[in-house]
């Protein structure tokens, strides 16, 4: 399978138009209405598949499998973060979407993704850092001078930590401030790194691009891939019942829908590629 197919069908749906929803209560009632483009089934699906896809990457130390699986996680990623941009400046529940996608996207893939990006190479690595990086610091705007946007008092957002609970809650509301100035943080380190891979790269002499991993860390990688499969899972399970809990209508993003179709068949071809690749690799005894 060629491995360009992921990056094309990615680049197609990042060029795609997004609708005029965003996170917000129906009129003269507490309905929420929710954002396909953002956190639609087909979209959360093409994440999820390519946290698996990079799972496996990171299992099997397959420098070809990683390089499938950034590129798209890096094109995809930044496509959802323009139309979250969008969604904060129109009016969204602007705390509800970036806390889903922060776990859904920064969290998710980071368990997997932090470990492939000394993998691969090292353009694709910056490329990913970078995208990262940019999430991470935009988050205090968010929960610093967003925090109320699109809030109805009389309406009950709920949180998901093991239990349900006020999403306002003083103590979460905290927790998420606090946690967004460490996200802040961590992400002028990602774009330092980014721009720091990208200065390696265009000045190394030797033409080399990719990170050496030894035998002797193999067994490593191994054994992160098992960590991340299980915190992975769990990460999922909350992003789900976020959404459930909270009962969100999603009705415009059933999988028959372009906007839902792209990324979960972007989503598939994804795992489908990484898994012959390293399929492939095993065959050649490589």
């Amino acid at each position: 399978m060629a491995p360009t197919l992921p990056l094309f069908a990615l680049t197609v749906l990042s060029l795609a138009a997004p609708s005029a929803q965003f996170t917000t209560y129906e009129d003269g009632s507490c309905r929420l209405i929710g954002d396909p483009d953002v956190y639609g089934v087909g979209v959360r699906i093409s994440y999820y598949l390519a946290f698996f896809s990079g799972v496996i990457a990171l299992a099997a130390c397959n420098h070809r499998a990683v390089e499938d699986v950034k590129k798209g996680t890096t094109i995809i990623g930044f496509a959802i973060l323009i139309v979250l941009i969008r969604n904060a400046v129109q009016g969204s529940l602007a705390v509800f979407e970036w806390d889903l996608v922060f776990t859904m996207v920064f969290l998710l893939m980071s368990i997997a993704f932090i470990p492939l990006t000394i993998m691969g190479s090292r353009n694709s690595s910056a490329a990913l850092c970078l995208v990262y990086g940019l999430y991470a610091v935009l988050l205090p705007w968010i929960f610093f001078t967003l925090a109320d946007q699109g809030r109805r008092e009389d309406c009950e957002l709920k949180a998901f930590l093991f239990a349900y609970f006020d999403f306002y809650n003083i103590h979460w509301v905290a927790f998420l401030k606090a946690l967004s100035v460490f996200s802040c943080l961590t992400g002028i380190i990602f774009i330092v790194a980014g721009f720091a891979l990208l200065v390696y790269r265009l000045t190394a002499d030797d033409g080399d691009d990719k990170a050496d991993i030894d035998d002797d860390m193999r067994s490593g990688f191994v054994a992160l891939a098992i960590v991340a499969l299980v915190i992975g899972v769990i990460t999922i399970v909350f992003t789900e019942k976020l959404i459930s809990g909270n009962d969100v209508d999603l009705s415009d993003d059933s999988l028959g829908s372009t906007n839902q179709l792209i990324p979960f068949l972007v989503g598939l071809f994804t795992l489908m590629s990484t898994i012959w690749t390293v399929f492939d690799d095993i065959r050649k005894g490589e």
